[in-house]
């Protein structure tokens, strides 16, 4: 989850975010428990995968799992895009 889906969760939200600095315990469940850029975009690649009832076997459609994940090959991360070109290749490899 974002810094700003918890931030929203709150009747205050706004105040809250503005007055971070001074709230050191909220500053450090943020900093614990939001997701980077990374782990969302794989979030989602996963999320499309499961979406569109992708297995293990079976050819995959890059750019159909980009468009479900809403996701664009100028804004991807290098880490995302090694994720989705191992979900993507034919054998999947275990280590």
């Amino acid at each position: 989850m974002s810094k700003r889906w918890f931030l929203n969760q709150l009747s205050k939200g706004n105040t809250i975010s503005k007055n971070l600095h001074q709230l050191p315990l909220s500053s450090k469940f943020l900093s614990i428990y939001t997701e980077d850029t990374i782990s969302y975009q794989i979030r989602r690649i996963t999320y499309a995968m499961v979406r569109l009832g992708y297995t293990e076997s079976g050819p995959k459609d890059r750019w159909r799992i980009l468009r479900i994940a809403g996701l664009s090959k100028e804004r991807i991360t290098d880490e995302a895009l090694r994720f989705l070109n191992i979900i993507c290749e034919e054998k999947i490899y275990a280590y």
